[in-house]
């Protein structure tokens, strides 16, 4: 599905409170419309740990064919914090009535079939719902990656880029809530107990925000992937750790970053973190003000710089505020500090 961004410099329908007065932005960007949305977009990662993750994998991708599946599907590979290696399946629903069928047909009599707990693999299920007044996307250039492949038509470029703040600009629910969290600047504490043999269901608070942020290097030449190699990776593989490993100090509540992969395993030319932010504001502090982030942002700087024209890494991220309702986030057989489970009440399913 080719996305074609459509011409002229372009505005979004939001409020641009942070914007500087006669802003120009420096490079172009994108954003989508999401205008192919029925009441809300549904975001469903599916993820299996252990030994049996590649027969499980094939399963769900047999099941993400079926009528009523999902319109976009990206697959992933990640070393999880248990230490075993994770498969990562993304997928998007642009009607949840559509999500909801296509669950009914197969996928919840699986889950919830009492087999699952005596497995030796490990799942988690989480499906964002999220309002299209409460997400956004933005990218260099077109990119059929995240909801954007799911058809939405593509406006720009746009002047809400580039400046700290942008990303909430592009956000339309933030020009009158400030999505805040409802625990503050603090992270709460839950204490999941055993989580083996147990299907643990988390309802997580509203405002709850996720960013994918996805860099492809599949056009990049041989002079420029060096370039990336020696300077912007490592500083972008830095700043996914000290997410992941400093969950009180940044608000973030768990953090993946993992390499794309093919139907059979095969690796891409494509990465992205997933990230979960108690809130939009514990995202915001850490890339306009924490080091890990600025050294990110410094040096892909400096690799435009000194590529300009020819440049060819694509970078693009999209960011979704939770509302309360819709989410369903559950584990079965996960380590106590798998994704929700070590910072909200859980129960079992």
């Amino acid at each position: 599905m080719e996305t074609k961004p459509s011409p002229g410099k372009g505005r979004l329908t939001c409020p641009r409170r942070h914007m500087p007065e006669g802003w120009d932005p420096p490079a172009p960007a994108w954003s989508a419309r999401f205008d192919r949305i029925t009441r809300a977009l549904v975001v469903a990662i599916f993820t299996t740990e252990g030994d049996t993750r590649r027969a499980q994998t094939t399963r769900l991708d047999g099941w993400l064919a079926q009528p009523d599946g999902p319109v976009h599907v990206e697959r992933a590979a990640y070393t999880a914090r248990s230490g075993d290696r994770a498969t990562m399946t993304v997928a998007y629903w642009c009607d949840p009535d559509r999500h909801r069928a296509w669950c009914e047909r197969d996928f919840d009599a699986w889950w919830r079939d009492p087999a699952r707990l005596r497995e030796a693999a490990a799942h988690a299920l989480e499906v964002l719902t999220i309002p299209p007044d409460r997400l956004e996307t933005i990218f260099g250039h077109a990119e059929n990656a995240g909801a954007v492949g799911t058809g939405q038509s593509v406006y720009g470029p746009v002047q809400e880029h580039l400046y700290w703040g942008s990303m909430r600009d592009r956000i339309p629910a933030a020009a009158q809530d400030p999505l805040a969290s409802l625990y503050g600047h603090n992270l709460p504490q839950a204490e999941p107990g055993e989580t083996r043999g147990r299907r643990l269901r988390v309802t997580p608070p509203a405002n709850l925000c996720v960013i994918r942020s996805g860099q492809n290097w599949a056009g990049c030449d041989a002079e420029e992937l060096a370039l990336y190699d020696a300077s912007v990776r490592p500083a972008l593989h830095a700043g996914m750790r000290y997410l992941r490993d400093h969950r009180a100090e940044t608000g973030c509540l768990d953090l993946r970053f993992a390499n794309e992969i093919g139907r059979t395993d095969e690796p891409l030319a494509r990465a992205f973190g997933l990230g979960i932010f108690l809130s939009l504001g514990h995202l915001e502090a850490w890339a306009a003000h924490h080091p890990t982030h600025l050294a990110i942002f410094e040096r892909m700087v400096d690799l435009a710089t000194v590529r300009g024209e020819k440049l060819a890494l694509r970078l693009w991220h999209e960011v979704f505020v939770l509302p309360g309702e819709g989410q369903r986030f559950e584990y079965i057989n996960c380590a106590p500090n798998t994704g929700l489970l070590p910072f909200f009440q859980a129960s079992d399913v």
